[in-house]
């Protein structure tokens, strides 16, 4: 079952994935994530991630700094259940 999770179904992505993902290097990636352009990382341990459907919604809704950012994660449920395999 493992072997049929695709990597583009994972829920958390890494700064090099989040970036490649929304087309910047990772380096610029860091940068905007210091000065608080993108959205909030979670962080498990000492590892950083970004939560991919938080992604998609916030460049659905222009990618606005994280101050004014606000995630709503139950927009996104359905989606969330849709990629785990049955």
């Amino acid at each position: 079952m493992a072997k049929d999770f695709q990597i583009d179904k994972r829920l958390l992505l890494t700064c090099r994935e989040a970036a490649y993902a929304c087309g910047v290097d990772p380096k610029t990636w860091r940068m905007w994530d210091g000065l608080g352009i993108v959205p909030q990382p979670v962080r498990l341990h000492k590892s950083v991630f970004w939560r991919r459907l938080e992604l998609v919604q916030w460049i659905e809704e222009d990618c606005p700094r994280r101050k004014d950012w606000v995630w709503r994660p139950n927009q996104k449920m359905k989606e969330l259940y849709s990629i785990f395999p049955k």
